[in-house]
């Protein structure tokens, strides 16, 4: 069995493997009674309870078999029986993934995925998007963060778990599936036929703004790559002449917690990057590397919206509570859960949420989101990163009021 930890993972196109080491949990015996579960054993150290169950559930699998209309195989009266018990928990960010499921949630590891190009979250009960990659086959469509997802190929989402939607939007690159959409700023329904592409997860870009401004925007906190083009684009703009900078997280659906830490730690040398509160309520705080590669005496501008979520609300809020940076733009999403990928025997596996995270300071931002310092819309329709990226220019003018020359 491998364990891998992530923050706020929901089973999509952008879900990703953690760094194993990230964090532990001791949820062994889960697995091996659902292990058994699936197989209809008994542990031979299990509760009279548990083996009762067990004994309950292989026969209503006989009775199904043998009786049902329309009976199903041993594998898939089992498969359902795993749903159900994930499902028992009343948690859409908890699922079991068949093994097809849990292959493609590999392969973010690469940096590229086969998809529509949307990580999807729960909000007021609802399928919602977090955010749409730039470029991908969803942002072109015209979707965006906060858009709710009511159906899938025409079938409604209103009970789909993540894993049903997900599984829905999956096909071969070159299909098309059709969602329909409510746009919560005008409450229209649209319907959308959107093209599946192989999506390039690039997670940075940058450049510089002006002679000593430079903007860096992270797409995601997913990739293996993030720690090291995070360094490498703040070591290039240094060397282009920045002396302030603004970090752009806007429509950042979050990733890892490792990679979470080692953001943070860039910009933050000292003191607790983020809590973690268990099933037992022991928190534990991830303090920073004490290794910032961020000259400390430049200024910080964060921007953030309503797809700003998990890991990237980690990192604005500590630089915020730390003092290391002003945030401007939108109320980011607030999903403060954290999911533990489990892999099965057979290929398949679960996302279970095990605990959730508290910004640096103990703030539970779940459902409620971070506030920015700045408060100022987007205008529909305007590009993020363009020239009429008001958000942008917000920052830039925050920036140039603090620069020295700005105050002589």
């Amino acid at each position: 069995m491998s364990r891998f930890t992530m923050m706020g993972l929901s089973p999509s196109y952008w879900a990703a493997i953690a760094d194993p080491s990230a964090m532990k949990y001791r949820t062994e015996w889960l697995l091996l009674s659902l292990f058994s579960f699936l197989a209809g054993l008994s542990l031979p150290y299990a509760e009279a309870g548990i083996s009762k169950n067990l004994a309950l559930l292989n026969e209503i699998s006989e009775l199904i078999q043998h009786n049902a209309l329309k009976p199903l195989d041993s594998h898939q009266l089992w498969e359902g029986a795993a749903k159900g018990l994930l499902a028992s928990l009343n948690d859409p960010y908890s699922s079991y993934l068949n093994a097809q499921e849990y292959a493609e949630l590999k392969q973010i590891k690469t940096g590229e995925v086969a998809g529509i190009g949307i990580e999807i979250g729960i909000r007021d009960g609802r399928l919602t998007i977090v955010s749409a990659l730039d470029q991908s086959p969803a942002w072109k469509a015209g979707l965006g963060a906060g858009d709710r997802i009511r159906s899938i190929n025409q079938k409604s989402t209103s009970h789909l778990n993540f894993a049903e939607a997900v599984q829905l939007m999956q096909g071969e690159v070159g299909t098309w599936v059709e969602i329909g959409i409510e746009h919560p700023h005008n409450k229209r329904m649209d319907t959308y036929k959107i093209q599946r592409e192989v999506l390039n997860l690039n997670p940075v870009s940058f450049r510089m703004l002006s002679e000593n401004i430079g903007y860096l925007r992270l797409n995601t906190f997913f990739s293996d790559q993030v720690p090291l083009a995070m360094q490498a684009a703040l070591t290039q703009l240094e060397t282009e002449g920045m002396q302030s900078l603004i970090f752009d997280l806007r429509n950042n659906p979050g990733g890892t917690l490792s990679n979470a830490i080692e953001v943070g730690s860039m910009f933050i040398s000292q003191g607790a990057i983020v809590r973690v509160v268990d099933r037992q309520n022991q928190e534990t705080l991830h303090m920073a590397t004490g290794l910032p590669i961020f000259n400390p005496s430049y200024d910080v501008i964060v921007l953030i919206n309503n797809g700003t979520a998990s890991a990237a609300e980690i990192v604005a809020g500590s630089m915020q509570e730390h003092g290391r940076a002003l945030l401007v733009g939108k109320q980011s999403f607030g999903k403060g859960l954290v999911q533990n990928l489990l892999s099965l025997s057979e290929g398949s596996g679960l996302s279970l949420t095990t605990s959730k995270y508290l910004t640096s300071h103990g703030n539970d931002i779940h459902g409620k989101g971070i506030h920015p310092d700045f408060e100022v819309d987007l205008p529909e329709g305007v590009q993020i990163g363009s020239e009429k990226d008001t958000q942008l220019l917000m920052a830039r003018d925050i920036l140039l009021s603090l620069s020295p020359a700005s105050s002589e």
